[in-house]
């Protein structure tokens, strides 16, 4: 267990962007098209672990917020949890790897979102 705990690497990531979407309602008609503006901020944090010189094992997990400028209704919050297990096949950036994945996401809407006339 000790070689394991001093290969470890802690990571964290800050992500502020803010977009433009075409069709967030995804409807099918000019009627249903709705565009909207927004922000989002993501918060990202984790532990990578090198098990010998091919083999990670990363766990991470993350927060998340969604503004929509133009309609109040679909703010969202969020978080997720993920795990990764990795195999490299050799030495260098460019080798083939074997990846294994385990995440949750989840995402609370603002309620408003249903009643909201667009």
């Amino acid at each position: 267990m000790i070689p394991i705990l001093a290969n470890a690497d802690f990571f964290h990531l800050i992500n502020v962007s803010a977009g433009y979407e075409d069709n967030l309602l995804r409807g099918l008609d000019d009627l249903h098209r709705r565009s909207f503006n927004f922000l989002n901020l993501d918060y990202s944090f984790g532990q990578s672990y090198l098990l010998g010189l091919n083999n990670i094992i990363s766990v991470s997990a993350g927060l998340n917020a969604a503004r929509y400028l133009d309609y109040s209704g679909l703010v969202n919050v969020g978080f997720s949890a993920s795990a990764l297990r990795q195999h490299k096949f050799g030495f260098g950036p460019y080798v083939p790897r074997l990846n294994f994945t385990l995440d949750f996401h989840y995402a609370e809407f603002d309620k408003k979102a249903r009643t909201t006339v667009f």
